[in-house]
């Protein structure tokens, strides 16, 4: 019997950082990645009480992180900017990035992925003996006094 199934290889996965406005994005693909990964997870309360046999739990706050690898490729002018504004960031306690984690490329209909105005909260360098130096990021959401918080974003084609 073939295998019929059909699914999302990580290598169609896109990160995007919006250089225009939150408003009037202007999406450019940060290419200069490797694993890029998201997540969405919540804290909870638990409920528990001597007459009942199992506990129960309610959501509290979600905490949103989106990671990846960055590579430093100074020859490559686009990248060069992905990787200056990221890692002004890193430095900053104030500065912040959009960032766009899609399924696949945006403008492809079904496209689908957290929109997020992020601070970059981890920024290490890697220098492995037989490999390319690496950054380690990680992003998560930034205090947003304008109410562009996070969104799920899926696109219309």
């Amino acid at each position: 019997m073939a295998d019929t199934r059909t699914g999302i290889a990580g290598s169609e996965g896109k990160l995007y950082r919006n250089t225009g406005t939150y408003g009037t994005p202007v999406l450019s693909e940060i290419s200069n990645i490797r694993d890029l990964d998201y997540g969405l997870d919540w804290g909870t309360a638990e409920f528990k009480s001597r007459g009942e046999t199992s506990k129960k739990y309610k959501k509290t706050q979600s905490e949103e992180t989106i990671s990846f690898q960055l590579e430093d490729n100074p020859s490559d002018s686009t990248a060069a900017a992905h990787f200056t504004a990221i890692q002004a960031a890193a430095a900053s306690a104030t500065d912040t990035v959009e960032l766009w984690d899609l399924d696949g490329a945006h403008g492809t209909e079904g496209s689908k992925g957290p929109r997020i105005v992020m601070q970059i909260t981890k920024f290490e360098r890697a220098m492995p003996l037989e490999d390319t130096s690496i950054y380690n990021v990680e992003a998560k959401p930034a205090r947003d006094d304008e109410g562009n918080g996070s969104t799920w974003y899926t696109d219309p084609g």
